[in-house]
């Protein structure tokens, strides 16, 4: 009996859970199209959901004799679908938890 009740406990923790990763999601799903490199964006906000969220993935080179010859994974970012511009989303903690909210994840291979 001590364990169904714990179960039942666990679930209504479990969905009270759910409810606030969906709050945090809205609350830092707004990503604006801009660029701090180069004089490019739109300025424009979105939110997350309508955003694909692009994984990179760079190669590195054999070097040595066991070294190298294998991708690494490099920066989120989300390609503007006003403008077209490439954005960053750096590596922040909160950003890879958010990268489930995204419509999608498309993960880029480049050398």
């Amino acid at each position: 009996m001590r364990l169904a009740q714990i179960e039942k406990e666990l679930a209504k923790v479990e969905l009270v859970r759910q409810g606030l990763r969906a709050e945090q999601a809205k609350a830092l799903g707004r990503k604006t199209c801009t660029s701090a490199f180069r004089d490019i964006g739109c300025g424009k906000k979105f939110q997350i959901h309508t955003l694909v969220y692009i994984q990179t993935h760079n190669y590195v080179s054999p070097y040595g004799c066991t070294g190298g010859d294998y991708w690494k994974q490099g920066e989120g970012q989300f390609e503007c679908p006003e403008c077209g511009a490439r954005n960053r989303l750096y590596n922040r903690p909160e950003i890879m938890e958010l990268s489930q909210y995204f419509k999608s994840i498309e993960k880029v291979h480049e050398h």
